[in-house]
């Protein structure tokens, strides 16, 4: 389905799913790709994990009928170990590039990556370490 005005959240969440849930890189690297916060998140899911979180999006009318709209999803990747943080990232970061035909036939467009920081906090579920990147993913979508 193509992103427009009535679907944006939905959508651009779902191309997103798509295009890292089907990248063998990736899912190498992990199986844990969700769409959301799946509930009991520590203690019934393995590391590495990826969530991808609801889009919030600014839109702004160029003409008469046109909308265009920014659209911002923060995109989180939880591990206990800090080099697969980093490894499971840069395979997100390649299948988006990779996805391209896949975001342009949603109608979105122009993604980059920003804002990306790397967080290392106590693991509630054991006590051990957990490496937190966090990063935000931005995106274009024409809508007439």
């Amino acid at each position: 389905m193509v992103v427009d005005n009535s679907n944006v959240s939905n959508e651009t969440q779902s191309v997103i799913y798509n295009i890292l849930s089907s990248d063998s890189t990736l899912t190498a690297l992990t199986t844990n790709i969700f769409d959301g916060n799946p509930e009991r998140v520590v203690r019934e899911h393995g590391f590495p994990m990826v969530i991808i979180n609801s889009p919030e999006y600014e839109t702004r009318l160029l003409t008469m009928t046109k909308w265009e709209n920014n659209i911002i999803c923060g995109l989180e990747v939880y591990s206990k170990q800090e080099s697969n943080v980093r490894r499971v990232f840069d395979a997100m970061v390649n299948a988006i590039k990779n996805g391209l035909g896949e975001l342009h036939a949603g109608g979105l467009w122009q993604p980059r990556f920003t804002g990306t920081s790397l967080l290392k906090t106590d693991n509630p579920s054991d006590g051990g370490t957990l490496y937190i990147l966090s990063t935000t993913l931005e995106l274009y979508d024409m809508s007439a």
